[in-house]
């Protein structure tokens, strides 16, 4: 029995964050069954998230928020910015610059800022899961360019709220230009975090010897 499989048999219940997670999860067990759970951002919703917006004092911006530094991202987000004249932002997952950017760029900006700007974008171009997560929960129009090899989890999300066309690399003006139907975004959200909470509840309920 390899050591994996050993220290999940010990674990009563198993959650996952994404379907590939689960798959990889469930063939190392038995007869026990792992649930995929959505991320704790979702599971808060925008409600816990709403008061600790700030206001950005920027003009209407295009906001880059690129994680893994695509420059397929990068290359996306001018191009949107320049499609609707708007100013482009960068909040950037490096820590430093490499080069001098034309356009304005945050190496240093916390998790307030992160949240607020992307609560105050016009439109949002990122290649991170969380950058999508806020995108939704705060009815950004978005495009993601997902991880080359761990986008898994980021395309399952798009997949969920039926926006999977606005998983790309590229400029196409038909999904640029596509609205979003942010009440189904919402519902599919709301269905998921249900299902989470239940998993949570039921488990919480057993360990206290109630009845579910």
């Amino acid at each position: 029995m390899g050591i994996q499989k050993k220290l999940l048999l010990n674990i009563d219940k198993i959650s996952v964050r994404e379907p590939d997670a689960k798959k990889i999860v469930d063939d190392l067990l038995d007869h026990q069954e792992s649930t995929v759970v959505v991320d704790p951002t979702i599971l808060a919703g925008k409600d816990y998230f709403e008061p600790l917006v700030q206001e950005v004092k920027d003009e209407p911006y295009v906001l880059l928020y690129s994680l893994n530094g695509y420059s397929e991202t990068e290359a996306l987000a001018k191009k949107i910015s320049k499609y609707f004249n708007l100013k482009l932002i960068e909040l950037s997952g490096r820590r430093k610059p490499l080069i001098k950017k034309k356009h304005k760029a945050m190496y240093d900006a916390g998790p307030i800022d992160f949240i607020s700007y992307i609560a105050n974008a016009s439109y949002v171009v990122t290649d991170s899961f969380h950058g999508s997560v806020f995108s939704l929960l705060f009815h950004k129009d978005i495009l993601t360019v997902p991880h080359k090899s761990r986008g898994s989890r980021t395309k399952n999300l798009m997949l969920i709220v039926n926006l999977n066309d606005r998983l790309i690399d590229h400029f196409d003006k038909n999904v640029v230009n596509k609205e979003i139907d942010w009440n189904l975004v919402d519902k599919e959200l709301n269905d998921e975090r249900e299902k989470s909470l239940k998993f949570i509840k039921d488990f919480l309920n057993a360990e206290n010897g109630k009845t579910i």
